[in-house]
């Protein structure tokens, strides 16, 4: 009898056949051969484990009395050694229970015995294709993941990562603290490449970027005609994410009547585009980030207390590249390959020289310094003093390097209090006077920073 369901399948798969009757072996072997597979038979639970356990077998048959072990107590150790090959279980006593027993421990079907030849090939057929596509999901997964990589092997990283993983096992809202350039988009990243939405649209919506007026229809969307200029209709960024992750950064910029907005579609998992009064449903992981303090600005009322609430279900905070100059030399090393310099190296004392700078742009400007050096350098090497030049120029001829020769006269208390007085001048620079977003760069309180500022001499706004 030749039944042919493998449909378009370019290989041979192997089936193990179990069963304690050797008249069953021989026919279903003859039945799996001539439609394609390659047989092997096993008497009993303890053969069959050991021919299982290299997990050579494509598809296993398995009945359920067996004279050592019993079928289902054979597949709960199959499921234990980590065997991928889909099970189906044959019986001469297809209870209820039984069927219950076998697919809450992983069976992909349970058939009574003497089996219908089609009907078993046609779930055999079913069940060698839903693991071929889990493995190639599998892989995409490992592809993915591996583009998106929180780069670094320091224990504040690795315990990042780890807390990442278990929260994308969630479908849990996630709000991402950091400075700017430490990493917090290529966290959302992250977690959306470990999550079941892997395979969904991931779609990243910079709060501070959009003019006012048009953020509205960036993140809805709008019908043709709903306002001057709407040629076409535009699907909002909501409703792209459909089905996977949406990042929201800095959201501290959203305005009331946006963030009121935003709040309804939390609630509803519903959108309406602009100039439509028809709800969309839509199921989205919303991922928030913002280098200012939430809560604060919600003390302040210039945030959504309920909003707030809404985003901040699991907080993670994205560490500064300064809290880990361990993991300098990888992430220098994955942005030379990534930007095409594979040949290129660092010489140690540049590699030194990046070790002791302050950074703080972080990783952003680690990966500008990086492609700066590689672009302008000789040969094969980024000498350490193209590095300490780079380094220089970046900050406009200010380094927080801690290189250096040092004064032997000061104490340890005036060292400190220089190199503070140092970064608060370069930071008020960098803010153009304006204390309050020095305050928040700085994650201090505003009073605060005023009463340092005078204590130095420092004057802002």
């Amino acid at each position: 009898m030749t039944l042919s369901y493998l449909g378009d399948m370019k290989f041979k798969p192997e089936v193990l056949i179990v069963d304690d009757d050797r008249a069953v072996i021989d026919s279903l072997s003859s039945l799996y051969k001539d439609n394609g597979y390659v047989p092997s038979g096993a008497l009993t639970g303890n053969t069959a484990l050991e021919l299982a356990s290299g997990d050579r077998f494509d598809l296993i048959i398995l009945d359920i009395g067996l004279p050592d072990i019993d079928g289902v107590e054979v597949l709960k150790m199959l499921k234990a050694q980590k065997i991928t090959a889909p099970v189906i279980i044959i019986s001469g006593q297809a209870t209820i229970k039984n069927a219950i027993d076998a697919t809450r421990l992983g069976a992909f079907n349970i058939i009574e015995k003497p089996p219908d030849p089609e009907k078993l090939l046609i779930d055999s057929g079913i069940a060698i294709k839903q693991k071929s596509m889990e493995l190639e999901l599998a892989g995409l997964r490992r592809s993915l993941l591996s583009q998106n990589e929180l780069v670094g092997q320091s224990s504040v990283i690795w315990s990042l990562k780890e807390k990442l993983k278990r929260v994308a096992d969630t479908d849990s809202r996630v709000y991402i603290l950091g400075e700017p350039g430490a990493g917090k988009e290529m966290a959302a990243r992250f977690i959306h490449y470990s999550s079941p939405r892997m395979t969904g649209p991931f779609m990243a919506v910079n709060c501070a970027a959009i003019p006012g007026e048009l953020f509205e229809s960036e993140l809805f969307g709008h019908e043709r005609g709903a306002f001057t200029g709407a040629v076409e209709r535009q699907t909002g960024k909501l409703e792209s994410a459909d089905g996977g992750t949406l990042f929201l950064d800095e959201v501290g910029e959203l305005k009331p009547g946006h963030q009121a907005k935003l709040l309804r579609a939390i609630e509803t998992s519903a959108i309406q585009r602009l100039g439509s009064s028809r709800d969309i449903r839509i199921d989205v992981r919303i991922i928030s980030a913002s280098n200012k303090d939430l809560q604060q600005l919600t003390r302040e009322r210039k945030f959504r207390e309920d909003l707030y609430f809404r985003l901040n279900v699991i907080p993670v905070f994205v560490p500064p590249l300064r809290d880990r100059p361990d993991d300098i030399p990888l992430l220098a090393r994955h942005f030379l390959d990534d930007l095409g310099y594979g040949r290129l190296r660092i010489e140690p004392g540049g590699i030194s020289r990046l070790e002791a700078y302050h950074w703080p742009g972080n990783v952003r400007e680690l990966k500008n310094i990086i492609e700066r050096t590689a672009a302008l350098s000789y040969g094969d090497i980024i000498t350490e003093q193209e590095i300490a030049d780079a380094l220089s120029d970046m900050q406009g001829g200010r380094d927080y390097s801690r290189q250096g020769p040092i004064p032997n006269k000061l104490s340890l208390r005036e060292h400190i209090t220089r190199y503070e007085r140092n970064l608060l001048q370069d930071i008020l620079l960098d803010c153009e006077g304006n204390i309050t977003k020095a305050a928040n760069m700085l994650k201090m309180d505003r009073g605060n920073l005023s009463k340092k500022l005078k204590s130095y001499g420092l004057t802002g706004k």
